[in-house]
């Protein structure tokens, strides 16, 4: 979904890739659409069998609204937080799944800065929360990876004010206490 296209514009585009075929196809879907953005990140919600996206810059700034698309129908909907207005405000942020929860990092906030927030979004009270670890806390970044080893969310790479990252931290998350990615890896 999304992007830009040849031209440059942003789209709202939703594509399938067929791995049997080795070949791209649109979708049509219905519903409550995403207006057309770039940077925003997925997640899929295995209880309810849904892919949602979240955030992302459109033409009127960064629209942190969680659509998510029923693969039943092919519908997409809205999904209401009661504390939406603690959603991250950023784009090309790191996203990952950890059972309820979903972990947000870094990415681009509206005025153009580079941040190093961790927020988290549980799935089922739909509530947000932002995170504060320890003293330490990965450089800011955009772009960044994420994924999940055990209790432990991995931040890696990714772009600085300077360039391209090659650091990163470790979140633990049964303690909310980060730690130096070491650089030995």
């Amino acid at each position: 979904f999304g992007g830009r296209d040849e031209k440059g514009a942003l789209s709202d585009q939703l594509t399938m890739f067929n791995g049997i075929e080795n070949s791209f196809s649109l979708l049509d879907a219905s519903g409550d659409t995403p207006t057309p953005r770039e940077g925003h990140s997925f997640f899929f919600n295995s209880k309810d069998q849904t892919l949602c996206l979240f955030s992302g810059n459109t033409s009127e700034g960064i629209d942190t609204t969680i659509y998510q698309l029923d693969f039943s129908y092919f519908c997409w909907s809205i999904i209401d937080s009661p504390n939406a207005a603690k959603a991250p405000q950023t784009y090309f942020h790191s996203t990952c799944v950890f059972d309820e929860f979903v972990y947000f990092f870094g990415g681009i906030t509206s005025n153009g800065e580079l941040t190093n927030g961790l927020h988290s979004f549980h799935m089922d009270t739909k509530e947000w929360k932002k995170l504060k670890g320890n003293k330490y806390t990965p450089t800011a970044r955009s772009n960044s990876q994420c994924f999940r080893v055990d209790s432990f969310l991995v931040v890696v790479g990714g772009h600085g004010p300077d360039g391209v990252l090659q650091d990163g931290g470790i979140f633990d998350t049964s303690c909310n206490t980060w730690i130096p990615l070491p650089a030995s890896l």
